[in-house]
């Protein structure tokens, strides 16, 4: 914390005001690429897609929906917790993604929120 910081921070509690927290910096966002997301993983779920077109068929014609995606999920995470194989990963990745292409949910939104 700076001295600045710091003093912001004892204006507010002289004021009854929540704590001001401040964010590490990053010199160069470039390397968050490196540390914060993975291009091979977003490669491979893309392989699988792709390959998925031409076992599966379009993906606009599938009857996938909300409930078997649910179902899927689950079923690939229990895979990759008691074999460690990263594949299911991109299938979990992958399931969601169709969700998020296709809408099916009743209720579909996207509304983001804190995280606190």
């Amino acid at each position: 914390m700076t001295r600045s910081e710091f003093a912001l921070n004892l204006w507010r509690w002289k004021c009854g005001l929540t704590e001001f927290h401040t964010i590490e910096m990053v010199d160069d966002l470039s390397k968050l690429e490196h540390t914060e997301f993975s291009n091979e993983f977003v490669r491979l779920c893309r392989n699988r897609m792709i390959q998925g077109r031409f076992r599966y068929g379009s993906l606009k014609k599938s009857k996938v929906d909300y409930v078997y995606i649910d179902k899927f999920i689950r079923e690939r995470l229990r895979a990759f917790i008691e074999t460690g194989n990263s594949e299911f990963l991109c299938d979990i990745s992958n399931a969601a993604m169709i969700e998020f292409i296709k809408k099916t949910h009743p209720d579909w939104h996207f509304t983001p929120h804190s995280r606190g």
